[in-house]
């Protein structure tokens, strides 16, 4: 009677274990995702760096990205991924497409509520040269 108790409690416990640890990994498991979330597409269009200069960020298409640098014919594709952390708030993680036409390397990650209208985006080239682009103006 008492083997029999002790093996159903191991496997109740066991089962119990094992259960809530796959559930677990489940839940992570697609954490990020690919193209814009829905509530974003097409709300954000312009941007202006720090100092008024006109320099541009447009949606191209519903997933992408276009980054226009110093000559305007140089332009990278931007595929970005985003992760819902609340319920109006993306972080984007966007890395570059290469392009053999400029040196810029591009890698950010930053956070964007559909309720803000401006967004503060660290922008880094392949040099020393650091400027602040604000994202935003919503349309």
């Amino acid at each position: 009677m008492v083997k029999r108790r002790i093996i159903t409690e191991t496997i109740v416990i066991c089962s119990c274990v094992f259960g809530l640890n796959c559930a677990a990994v489940t839940v992570h498991a697609s954490k990020w995702h690919n193209g814009t979330p829905n509530v974003l597409r097409g709300k954000y269009g312009r941007a202006a760096n720090l100092y008024g200069e006109h320099r541009f960020w447009r949606f191209a298409t519903i997933t992408k990205y276009r980054l226009y640098l110093e000559p305007v014919e140089t332009a990278i594709w931007i595929k970005p991924k985003y992760e819902k952390i609340g319920a109006n708030i993306y972080y984007f993680n966007v890395k570059d497409v290469y392009s053999p036409k400029t040196s810029y390397h591009f890698k950010l990650t930053y956070k964007i509520s559909h309720g803000i209208k401006y967004l503060g985006i660290p922008y880094k080239n392949h040099g020393k040269m650091k400027t602040t682009w604000y994202y935003g103006h919503q349309y």
